[in-house]
């Protein structure tokens, strides 16, 4: 929506943008699909592997640690 003012011979147009449904529709989905993504990994990251309470902070370690979190359930072998 365009709004045109005139104040003391200068004129003033704004253009004002009004979400529509669907916008928020995408917003509000967008939103909650980043919040699962945190609660659930993120969770288990400080929950499984205590990532929060965790003193390694030298250089790279902490993105080493990472790493080996990340590929350790993939190695875990599989049992019946």
């Amino acid at each position: 929506m365009t709004t045109t003012t005139e104040n003391n011979g200068t004129v003033t147009t704004e253009n004002q943008f009004i979400p529509s449904n669907a916008d928020c529709f995408h917003f509000v989905t967008g939103t909650r699909q980043h919040w699962r993504i945190e609660n659930t990994l993120h969770w288990k990251r400080d929950v499984v592997y205590g990532e929060d309470k965790s003193c390694i902070q030298k250089e790279n370690a902490p993105s080493n640690i990472l790493g080996v979190t990340m590929i350790l359930p993939i190695l875990k072998p599989k049992t019946n």
